[in-house]
């Protein structure tokens, strides 16, 4: 094998937003800290910016759309540069990636590697892969594959306790371009902040709006900043339930769809608090946005919160839904005396212990080196 190890990401839906998540701080890391020559396998959509500056470095390859079927336009893909790579990672426990990942394996033999980062929520727990009549084959091809890892520490123990092959827990993180510094709490504001793809049914905005609505009343200082993209139904909801109350007018803010990241930055520079209303999330990306500049997470209680806040210490958690409980906790919090500062620099601390992206990654390195020794 070549000195320096050759990575592929294939994720063919790939656009620039996901350059600075997963699909792109994976393999670019690699590359910055790690020595391997990285690429990315897609679909062209759209332009990729972020190539230039964000993940500089990274190399984009295109997958030509030769059947406009991504499973076989993936398996042409491979088929005709298997040789170029060593290292093979496809997301999430589907048809495509296992078929993909279990191709490139046999077309290299003991030469690649395969690694399947799962990127799951809670529904893998209840899904029954390995029952029925196609569960043994199923079985076959996950032994197959050199890698496997989940981003929560829940269901990490719930696969290694019933998946018939080791998992590994590399959770999602955040990267800096290594610009860390110490958190200065005084330029924080009266700020609860929530950052998202607003008025879908996962994040559940009007639970947001409606615990702020009761906590507004008594917390005039308070100030509502909801960053994304607004659903077209949602603005209903904006102007039956928010607009016609004077005392909510100027203090829940919709900034809209931020492109610039640095903009974004300034949001969560200025929140104490940090807010999301999530039916599900597989990770949530935006926790970690929001705890490298300090922030105080209150979230509901979805499995990757329990991992983000450490089991609360750095946050709280309430029922999917139940906005009594949220506007009570918001009003425990901005009460509990110093706790917003107190807590904001160790929040900081602890995302860059746990949840920081070149140190994450040492990790899966480790993992890829030990399969080099083996084969």
């Amino acid at each position: 094998m070549a000195n320096k190890k050759r990575f592929l990401t294939f994720f063919l839906n790939t656009e620039n937003v996901h350059l600075t998540k997963d699909v792109g701080m994976v393999p670019y890391i690699l590359h910055k800290y790690y020595g391997y020559e990285s690429a990315l396998a897609c679909y062209k959509n759209g332009d990729y910016p972020h190539l230039e500056n964000e993940v500089n470095g990274l190399k984009i390859v295109f997958v030509k759309k030769v059947f406009d079927n991504p499973l076989l336009d993936g398996l042409y893909f491979i088929l005709r540069n298997y040789r170029k790579y060593d290292i093979l990672m496809c997301f999430h426990y589907a048809k495509n990636s296992l078929i993909w990942l279990n191709i490139f394996k046999w077309l290299k033999r003991k030469r690649g590697i395969t690694y399947l980062k799962l990127d799951t929520g809670d529904g893998i727990m209840t899904t029954r892969i390995f029952k029925g009549k196609s569960g043994w084959m199923y079985k076959r091809i996950i032994k197959k594959i050199d890698i496997i890892s989940v981003e929560t520490k829940k269901i990490f123990a719930y696969l290694n306790k019933n998946w018939p092959r080791k998992v590994e827990y590399i959770p999602n993180g955040f990267y800096d371009y290594e610009s860390r510094e110490k958190l200065d709490f005084l330029r924080k504001e009266n700020i609860i902040l929530t950052v998202g793809r607003i008025g879908t049914h996962q994040k559940d905005t009007e639970t947001l709006c409606k615990a702020f609505k009761k906590f507004a009343i008594k917390n005039k200082e308070w100030k509502l900043v909801i960053a994304g993209p607004i659903e077209s139904d949602f603005l209903n909801y904006i102007k039956d339930e928010i607009e016609p109350f004077d005392f909510l007018k100027e203090r829940i803010i919709f900034t809209g769809n931020i492109m610039d990241r640095n903009i974004l930055r300034t949001y969560y520079a200025k929140a104490k608090i940090f807010t999301l209303t999530s039916r599900a999330e597989s990770f949530g990306l935006v926790y970690l946005e929001a705890m490298e500049n300090g922030c105080y997470i209150v979230s509901t209680d979805i499995t990757p919160a329990f991992d983000i806040t450490n089991n609360e210490e750095y946050g709280r958690l309430f029922p999917i839904g139940d906005f009594n409980k949220l506007a009570a906790i918001w009003e425990d919090v901005i009460n509990a005396d110093t706790l917003l500062e107190t807590k904001c620099q160790l929040i900081k601390d602890f995302a860059y212990d746990n949840f920081y992206w070149p140190i994450i990654l040492k990790k899966l390195d480790t993992l890829i080196q030990e399969k080099y020794i083996i084969h």
